[in-house]
């Protein structure tokens, strides 16, 4: 494990997210001076911090220890980020679609019913 190629890495990654040392340390919970020693490969993260610090950056634990993105691993993982997000997007659709379906379609159905119109009211809904 070379830690300057680490530090460089997080450092590299941290800034494409346009975050700062203080923010990425509040987020995984350290103080911003060891992210700060990290960064030039004075130190190495604590084996504690490396699930947050891999989620905050979106890596791989492998991709960290290496200081440098695997192609494949990193597919993998932005691959499996898009596809929670879609499946948390079709969620929202499904609700919003079907959830003022079911208020509509019921309300129409008494509309029919009420006014004696159903061969022409129901082949409507």
């Amino acid at each position: 494990m070379d830690q300057d190629k680490i530090g460089k890495f997080i450092q590299m990654l941290r800034k494409e997210k346009n975050i700062s040392q203080v923010e990425l340390a509040k987020r995984i919970g350290v103080s911003n001076k060891a992210v700060s020693k990290w960064e030039t490969g004075n130190g190495l993260p604590d084996y504690a911090v490396f699930d947050g610090l891999c989620r905050e950056l979106n890596i791989t634990l492998n991709e960290l220890l290496n200081g440098e993105r695997n192609v494949n691993e990193s597919n993998v993982v932005s691959e499996y980020m898009e596809y929670k997000e879609m499946q948390n997007k079709k969620k929202i659709f499904n609700y919003f679609f079907f959830g003022i379906d079911f208020i509509d379609t019921p309300k129409r159905m008494f509309c029919c019913i009420r006014h004696n119109k159903s061969k022409r009211c129901f082949q409507s809904i």
